[in-house]
């Protein structure tokens, strides 16, 4: 802290020649491999470094801070309580009794580096540190905040019988500090219980940045083949040395560790727990722990444990973050995202949430309920009631139809077409109104009774339907092998009868605007003239069907055309009046 004098024969610890942040380790001989564990439980086996000075006793000053007593010791060295002078509070002091620039010194220099740019409530926050000299050796020292009564989380759990919420929210905590630390871009890389501790008043902190490192730190930044950290707490890549793949996912995975610790048998060791061992029994057990926790809960918290401890850091979750929220989604009762769960086991989950809600909602879907069983039973009598009043009610259509089909035969003997036509059309529309099949059989309207009655009504020999509208002019030649139609729509249309039908040989225009009311066709069926509402003749050459002339004079509707002598000669009669002759060939009257 500002003011705090340095010791005698001490300097600050970026006052040495190491730098003050990470610098490139020393080589090592060939075929030799740098392992440096840091913590209090650090040797599983391996290779450890040069144990520390003894014990530096009570009473010593040291960097303006008096020691108290030891905490622990481990590969990096001791770790002491402490009294600091100005402002006077508990410390804790790490020392390593190392040389400057070697790799014990340049880690200390790298975790105080990390932990300046680290302020979270569930960090160890760092306050300052620095090189002393006492009994004639050098430490470099770090003073941080100490954890009183700290305990490591799965021991403070097992020692307070704390229930799977409770130990799901400090893993919680521990998650969101990391969140935090990884933002500022610092991996931490040795996530243990040990190394996650609980305060007497239930506070976690996560401590020990010893080998953490900055996000993105190139390979080339440390010594191939380096291995440091837990092997107990590293995670794959870690543990193969694969510095290209290390990154927040490394930290995922040894939370992951953590998180199932907590959640196992509170009886089970530690680090028997957080062995990598047990990882793939850990992601096969059926998802019954932990103790307490219901069914949903359970499978909850068994996905994310097993995302967490994925081999492939890309199957893992990408970002601390992510872990964090998917513990809190945990605890308020919501369904993780790693694990959608079925829609039932979501509408217990908000219900749980919502109780008053909830018997809002069942009250409405009771009475919703209740009210659709009356309206389906009262639809019911209705839908029969109306199948009754039809089934009524198409009988008497039937009888009608019968009645009119009499009626219409009746016609038919009297010679009397148009009625006849008249009641088989009623006829057909009453039985158009039936709701459903008839109870009955009835002659069909294709049938042979309906047919010979039709057959009745209609004794030409031959028939033509106009597609162009009321057909309102007709003429035939005296030969009778060919005749003109002409339409209201002002469409003429050539007919041949040489094969004793009505077949359509060519088609004119008869009229630009009013209905032609009048045709004519020369003996020899070569030429026609047709007229009607505008006053004027047409002259129509019926081999090409163009139109050869026009010939006005009336001075309205004409109605009435003949062709005399060769066809040389028309004569026109019109309701102004008059009777007109004409000159075809000179076209004049």
């Amino acid at each position: 802290p500002a003011g705090t004098p340095a010791p005698s024969g001490g300097s600050s610890l970026g006052d040495t020649s190491a730098p003050a942040d990470w610098v490139p380790l020393p080589a090592l001989p060939e075929g030799l491999c740098q392992t440096e564990l840091t913590g209090c439980d650090d040797t599983f086996g391996l290779r450890q470094a040069d144990p520390c000075e003894d014990e530096l006793p009570a009473g010593t000053e040291l960097g303006g801070a008096t020691i108290s007593c030891l905490l622990g010791t481990g590969g990096m060295g001791k770790v002491y309580e402490a009294r600091q002078h100005r402002p006077e509070r508990l410390v804790a002091m790490k020392l390593v009794d190392a040389k400057p620039g070697s790799l014990r010194w340049q880690r200390l220099e790298a975790e105080a580096a990390l932990l300046a740019h680290l302020t979270h409530p569930h960090i160890a926050q760092v306050y300052t540190a620095g090189v002393s000299e006492t009994a004639g050796h050098r430490f470099p020292w770090l003073m941080m905040e100490l954890v009183g009564g700290g305990q490591p989380i799965t021991d403070y759990a097992r020692a307070n019988h704390l229930p799977w919420q409770d130990c799901v929210r400090l893993v919680a905590a521990a998650a969101d500090a990391v969140a935090a630390a990884h933002s500022k871009g610092v991996i931490h890389l040795d996530l243990k219980p040990s190394n996650i501790l609980v305060d007497r008043h239930g506070t976690v902190k996560v401590i020990d940045f010893g080998i953490g490192r900055r996000l993105g730190e190139q390979a080339e930044q440390r010594q191939a083949g380096q291995v440091l950290g837990t092997p107990a707490s590293m995670s794959p890549e870690q543990r193969a040395g694969l510095d290209e793949l290390i990154d927040a996912r490394s930290d995922v995975y040894g939370l992951g560790l953590v998180l199932a610790a907590m959640l196992s048998d509170t009886q089970r060791d530690t680090a028997e727990a957080c062995s990598p061992s047990r990882v793939p029994e850990t992601k096969r057990q059926v998802p019954t722990w932990p103790r307490g926790a219901g069914r949903a809960e359970a499978a909850d918290l068994h996905a994310i444990v097993s995302r967490c401890l994925e081999e492939d850091p890309a199957a893992r979750f990408a970002t601390m973050r992510e872990l964090h929220q998917e513990l809190e989604r945990v605890l308020a009762d919501l369904p993780v995202r790693c694990r959608p769960g079925p829609p039932v086991e979501r509408a217990g989950r908000w219900a749980r949430r919502n109780p008053v809600a909830a018997m809002l909602l069942g009250a409405v879907v009771l009475t919703t309920f209740v009210a659709a069983a009356a309206i389906l039973v009262f639809a019911a009598a209705s839908q029969q009631a109306r199948r009754q009043a039809e089934q009524a009610a198409d009988d008497m259509r039937l009888s009608l139809s019968e009645a009119l089909l009499r009626q219409a035969v009746s016609a038919s003997h009297q010679q009397q077409p148009s009625l006849v036509k008249q009641l088989l059309a009623e006829r057909t529309a009453t039985l158009a109104l039936l709701h459903g099949p008839p109870s009955r059989p009835l002659p069909a309207d294709d049938g042979v009774a309906i047919r010979c009655i039709k057959a009745g009504l209609d004794q030409s020999l031959a028939s033509w339907q106009s597609q162009a509208g009321p057909v309102t002019a007709v003429a035939v030649a005296a030969g009778g092998h060919r005749a003109v139609v002409a339409t209201a729509g002002g469409q003429g249309t050539i007919l041949s009868l040489a094969a004793g039908g009505l077949e359509p040989a060519g088609m004119f225009l008869a009229s630009e605007g009013p209905r032609v009311w009048a045709a004519a066709i020369t003996a020899a069926g070569d030429r026609a003239a047709v007229a009607g509402a505008e006053g004027v003749i047409r002259i129509i050459d019926l081999e090409t069907g163009r139109q050869t002339g026009v010939l006005s004079g009336h001075e309205g509707t004409v109605y009435g055309l003949v062709f005399m002598e060769q066809g040389t000669r028309l004569l026109s009669g019109g309701s102004d009046g008059t009777v007109r002759l004409w000159d075809v060939e000179q076209q004049h009257v």
